[in-house]
């Protein structure tokens, strides 16, 4: 069918057989009535294809002028979306409160991206004193005390009648440790002081700090002036002990005496009083001082056991030591001397089997006292009759630095029990050159000596020995020797 207007272009052909027709654009064979050409898509009536047709409409729509105000129009809705997207956006952003934020963060456990969102809002506003008290508590958490003392002290100086942000700061510093952390408190405290000069426990904490560092001068400056002009008992005690480690121990006695007297329930002056007692050689009075002390729960209950639990020991108390220096290891936990101590008190109360056990302990570990303890291994395998034990234990002991007269005797006398007796004898000797003054060297090769039959120069070293122990009058081993020496001279006689 057709509308009656003229064919365009090429109109329909007639086939090669003649009633046939032809599409004019592909001479595809169509047949009568088709409007469209299957093959490639012409209007058999107006010769046009229909994807043309399609793309000159589309060309017209795009070039008319409604098209254009549509798109601009369009573009327009969408740029004003994104400046007010981007507006809102930075209203949230300048509105929100860092702080608050940071908090937020915290609670979710993110507490490093807190510290970093602290650390950018104190860098733009460092007068914002709640950005670093909270950041202070943050470091403070995160064990970074240097850098919480830091952020809590500026927090103290952008308002200095906080003094509890102050005394934060100051606790900090504590915990950095060390000759640096406590200078660091003093400052502080001196700091505190001068805003706020009524603060007792400020005045108190600075007396105990400069006694620390120690700074014995500035101490005996600060403690002139205490606040109310009352000096309190426990604060005598420090200033006693300043007397005390500055060489005055007599001064220290009388000053510490009379606060003793003045507070006598005042735990701290007793202890102050019993480590001086003993630092002037009167351990009776020191241990009932300390006892005092501790009876009184003085806050230097470590330090106070500790002292008490050694003077015990010495005077053969085993017990009570025993007693004093496990309670005193409970206060001092990361202290190694009561841990030590406590071990010998275990041998000389006969737990040997629970010394082997703390002293094995001690020797693995870094302190001061694993070398120490690793020769007191020695001796426990060599009364176990253990000599190869012992020895492991000496090689520790010399691995860890330790060199001196008593390793290399136990050395000797490892070397004896193991037959080695040139090697003993080597060891005596190298005992007696460090220390020429040595008596257990000296007993322990006449010993040797005596056994191999040597017997003038076992009672030469035997006497020696003698000689050398004259002044410890409560050792009976040295009467034991000298009966020894007089039957042997006897026997020589004889001979």
């Amino acid at each position: 069918m057709h509308c009656g207007g003229p064919l365009v272009g090429g109109s329909i052909a007639p086939g090669h057989g003649g009633n046939k027709r032809a599409c004019p654009s592909c001479n595809a064979p169509v047949q009568p009535g088709d409007i469209i050409c299957v093959s490639c898509g012409t209007n058999l009536l107006t010769g046009q294809k229909v994807t043309d047709e399609k793309r000159e409409k589309e060309r017209e729509r795009k070039e008319s002028p409604a098209y254009g105000r549509i798109i601009l129009r369009g573009f327009a809705v969408l740029v004003g979306m994104a400046v007010l997207g981007g507006l809102g956006f930075l209203a949230v952003y300048l509105l929100q409160d860092p702080v608050d934020a940071a908090k937020k963060l915290a609670r979710q456990g993110n507490t490093l991206g807190a510290m970093e969102t602290l650390q950018k809002h104190i860098a733009r506003r460092p007068d914002n004193r709640n950005a670093r008290l909270l950041l202070g508590r943050l470091q403070w958490q995160s064990e970074q005390y240097a850098k919480a003392a830091d952020s809590l002290e500026a927090a103290y100086r952008t308002s200095p009648a906080d003094q509890q942000t102050g005394m934060m700061a100051v606790a900090a510093a504590g915990k950095i440790g060390g000759e640096e952390g406590r200078r660091r408190q003093a400052a502080l405290l001196h700091e505190i002081l001068k805003n706020s000069p009524e603060n007792g426990e400020a005045w108190r904490l600075l007396a105990l700090t400069l006694g620390a560092i120690p700074d014995f001068k500035g101490l005996e400056d600060h403690l002139k002036s205490p606040p109310g002009g009352v000096l309190d008992p426990s604060l005598g005690a420090v200033a006693g002990l300043s007397q005390s480690m500055a060489g005055d121990l007599e001064s220290a006695e009388r000053l510490l005496r009379g606060y003793t007297a003045a507070a006598p329930d005042n735990g701290d002056a007793m202890a102050a009083l019993g480590f001086v007692l003993n630092l002037e050689g009167q351990p009776e009075a020191a241990a009932e001082a300390l006892q005092k002390a501790l009876d009184l729960n003085t806050a230097a209950r470590g330090a106070a056991g500790l002292q008490l639990g050694i003077i015990h020991l010495r005077q053969g108390s085993n017990e009570k030591a025993m007693a004093a220096l496990a309670a005193a290891k409970k206060e001092l936990p990361n202290d190694p001397r009561p841990a030590f101590f406590h071990a010998l008190s275990l041998e000389q109360t006969g737990l040997r089997d629970e010394a082997l056990i703390s002293h094995e302990e001690i020797s693995r570990g870094g302190s001061a006292y694993a070398g120490a303890s690793a020769m007191q291994l020695a001796l426990l395998y060599l009364a176990q009759n253990l000599p190869d034990k012992a020895a492991a234990s000496v090689k520790r002991a010399m691995e860890l630095g330790v060199s001196s007269a008593r390793l290399f005797t136990i050395q000797g006398r490892i070397h004896a029990a193991q037959s080695n007796m040139s090697e003993a004898d080597q060891a005596f000797k190298r005992a007696m050159q460090l220390e020429p003054e040595y008596p257990p060297a000296y007993l322990e090769q006449g010993l040797l000596m005596v056994n191999r039959g040597d017997v003038p120069q076992g009672v030469a070293a035997l006497e020696k020995y003698i000689q050398l122990s004259a002044d410890d009058t409560g050792n009976s081993r040295r009467n034991e020797i000298e009966l020894l020496v007089t039957q042997l001279k006897q026997s020589l006689q004889a001979s």
